[in-house]
């Protein structure tokens, strides 16, 4: 026991200096470039600035990195001495071989479980492991990697096991050989006593006495011996019979505990940019399939194509105007904490809400929406990203350390946008299902893959995408380098383009596979909903993936899937009206017989019977990443100097106050009635208008601006529309600007 705690502390040691070397040695060399714009520069200055404060984290991830390192060297040496329990001379060599050996292993595994989380720790898409890289995820998968790694461990137990039979034979026949040897000493023995005996009994009376009470205490000690041997035997064995009695009643009971396998009585399911034209048998079958079962909107449009103002219009059937949210950085007074939120309303009726997401849902924590558990992820702090720089340098921490106890102690893996698992998600929201709470269950799921730059896991990435594409995005779009945060303003090849829509349709497939399991889960009095926050561009004409920033190339960033199905929903029914995502909360309310709240949306159950009245929907939209989205438009500057770090807040990324008016000044509208879509661009001179008829023109090649009779109405419709913010009003331009009082 002594040498083997001894061999693994050894093994420990090894371990934690080669996690130490690798840790440290990939953070050097991951190290960015120059910036290579102004924007760029200035978030580099600013991580700069924090490296020191946050130095915290670094040493902490590193000592993790170590920890987990140090077992798998502990592991490799106790497996070592296992299979060689003879072996010494050299054992140390053997072991840091095996544990350097295990380490590398387990960085392939994570890597062929999800290639785009890995590969830029791994000297990126132009590396020169960047080929091997490539063959192996093309032809092996983590399945196939840990049966090969079981197989090698199997042999090695097993040639151990062997050794110590032969062993064991060995000291078996030694031990006969010193019985025989023990036979012939106590022969020799018996016959000294005999001979001893005869001599005694020539001799005198008290000489004999004396010899016989030396025997029997000679018996005596060897009975004693023997008896003692055996008890401690006894009591050793009772003692191992009692532990493995136990372990396998714990393991029994643990086996059979009664999962409570609960249905929703209300489901939401949502993802990430979903376009619905995406859905077909090969991507979405189990999605499209939901959605005949039920009531399907074709024409569903987003309020505004960016994530956190558009889940605030879905959880309170408010327009942004109207809430308050006007993009994806709101400072803390302007998050609402009045409004009536669907889920608090759903947990006042009684529910348990629960709401489990990835790195899309990150702003969640932001807002007291009424969720009594919520698995989400850390939000988008300054020392968030700089934690993210950091360990996205390091495969060993990625691979090491991305499962639940370490995405518990280091929370920015779970916000990685390449580490989205939409399995994991679905686990998560089975396990938040099977909770032991007899209230109904009201669960939302927002899965990220679906989002740039759609990273999905094993074996999605591969579903869809040619085998001979060699280029920076096999297995993600590669947009995500701080030091090049406009790459996605950039057009691409064809080739390019066609890679983006194929890992787009494979993080799709993933999504719809997770989906599945948990449609499975509803019963007769579930009612599911199946929406997207908005859509995405895959560069239509015009368009790169840009989402929020105009109205180019069509529908394809703003229309989403919304879906109803299961308890009170008919189905098969397809509707064409336009409707809003704002529309969501009312129709809930009133399918869960919730009280009526206040809502610029309305119901949409009158069309589950056709009965469904025409309505305008109007769209806006977001901050720009970079760069005004028109020449003449209103201008502002690019993201990084748009935002500060309030250090009131937790250092959280928000919209600088004085540039509040002049982002929602510079925001583009739309209006939709039935085919027809106005646009309102705002410029330097005043506001210019294009229409678009959606039918005969999806991607919006032909503007009809002049030259249709329903335009006027269309303007006049949209600009009362505008008029309806309740802190701007139209100036002389028909610019929105702040109301003065």
């Amino acid at each position: 026991m002594r040498r083997a705690a001894r061999d693994a502390l050894a093994g420990f040691a090894a371990g934690a200096l080669l996690g130490a070397v690798g840790h440290f040695a990939a953070l050097v060399a991951g190290a960015e470039g120059a910036p290579h714009d102004e924007a760029s520069r200035r978030v580099s200055v600013e991580l700069a600035r924090l490296a020191g404060a946050s130095m915290r984290f670094a040493v902490e991830l590193a000592l993790a990195v170590m920890l987990a390192s140090g077992l798998a060297g502990a592991a490799a040496a106790l497996l070592v001495r296992w299979a060689a329990p003879r072996f010494r001379r050299g054992r140390f060599a053997v072991v840091a071989a095996a544990t350097a050996a295990a380490l590398a292993a387990a960085v392939l595994r994570a890597f062929l479980r999800q290639p785009a989380l890995l590969e830029p720790s791994l000297g990126g898409a132009h590396g020169t492991l960047a080929p091997l890289l490539a063959r192996a995820a093309a032809h092996v998968g983590p399945a196939g990697l840990d049966a090969a790694a079981g197989a090698i461990v199997a042999t090695l137990l097993a040639a151990g096991a062997f050794a110590r039979i032969r062993i064991r034979n060995l000291e078996h026949q030694r031990n006969n050989e010193r019985e025989r040897d023990a036979e012939r000493q106590r022969d020799v023995e018996r016959e000294r006593d005999a001979e001893r005996e005869r001599d005694v009994e020539r001799e005198p009376e008290p000489a004999r006495a004396r010899d016989g009470k030396r025997k029997a205490a000679r018996e005596r000690g060897t009975w004693a011996s023997w008896i003692g041997a055996a008890r401690g035997l006894v009591r050793r064995r009772r003692a191992l019979v009692i532990a493995a009695a136990v372990a396998l009643l714990l393991a029994g009971a643990l086996a059979l505990r009664p999962r409570h396998r609960r249905a929703p009585r209300l489901l939401i399911l949502a993802a990430d940019s979903l376009r619905p034209d995406r859905f077909d048998e090969r991507t979405a079958p189990n999605l499209l399939a939901l959605a005949r079962r039920g009531v399907s909107f074709d024409a569903a449009l987003s309020p505004i194509a960016r994530t956190t103002p558009s889940w605030i219009s879905i959880l309170t059937g408010l327009y942004p105007h109207s809430h308050g949210v006007r993009d994806m950085f709101p400072r803390r007074e302007l998050r609402p904490a009045w409004l009536d939120y669907l889920p608090r309303r759903l947990r006042d009726a009684g529910f348990r809400t629960a709401l489990v997401t990835d790195y899309a849902g990150d702003f969640f924590p932001l807002f007291d929406v009424g969720f009594e558990r919520a698995r989400v992820p850390p939000t988008l702090t300054l020392p968030l990203v700089f934690q993210r720089e950091v360990v996205s340098r390091s495969p060993l921490a990625l691979a090491l350390l991305n499962h639940a106890p370490g995405r518990a102690l280091f929370p920015v893996l779970r916000y990685l946008m390449t580490n989205s698992d939409p399995e994991r998600l679905a686990d998560e929201a089975l396990d938040e299902l099977d909770a032991r709470d007899d209230r109904p269950a009201a669960l939302f799921v927002f899965f990220s893959t679906t989002h740039v730059p759609f990273a999905a896991p094993a074996p999605w990435f591969r579903r869809f995408a040619s085998p001979s594409y060699g280029g920076a995005h096999r297995y993600a779009y590669d947009v995500q380098r701080l030091a090049d945060v406009t790459a996605s303003d950039r057009g691409l090849p064809d080739a390019d383009v066609a890679q983006l829509r194929a890992l787009y349709d494979g993080a799709l497939a993933a999504v719809d596979a997770a989906a599945a399991r948990l449609i499975a889960r509803a019963d007769g009095d579930t009612l599911i909903v199946l929406l997207s926050d908005h859509g995405e561009n895959l560069f239509e004409p015009g368009t790169t993936t840009h989402h929020g920033k105009w109205f180019k190339g069509g529908d394809e960033s703003i229309r989403v899937p919304l879906v109803f199905a299961g308890a009170g929903v008919p189905r098969g029914v397809r509707v064409a009206e336009p409707v809003s995502l704002v529309d969501v909360a009312p129709t809930v309310s009133e399918l869960a017989r919730l009280p009526p709240a206040r809502a610029d949306g309305r119901s949409l159950v009158p069309a589950f019977s056709g009965a469904l009245a025409p309505r305008d929907v109007f769209v806006e939209t977001g901050l720009w990443l970079s760069g005004p989205a028109t020449d003449d438009g209103v201008r502002y500057p690019a993201l990084p100097e748009l935002l500060e770090a309030d250090a009131r807040d937790g250092f959280q990324l928000v919209l600088k106050p004085r540039f509040e008016d002049v982002t929602v000044e510079a925001k583009h509208r739309l209006l939709r009635r039935g085919a027809l879509e106005l646009v309102y661009v705002p410029t330097v001179n005043g506001v210019r208008w294009q229409l678009f008829d959606d039918a005969a023109d999806p991607h919006h090649a032909r503007d009809l601006d002049g030259a249709h009779a329903e335009e006027p109405a269309l303007q006049r419709a949209l600009l009362k529309f505008l008029e309806r913010d309740p802190e701007r009003e139209l100036d002389a331009r028909d610019h929105l600007i702040r109301r003065v009082d």
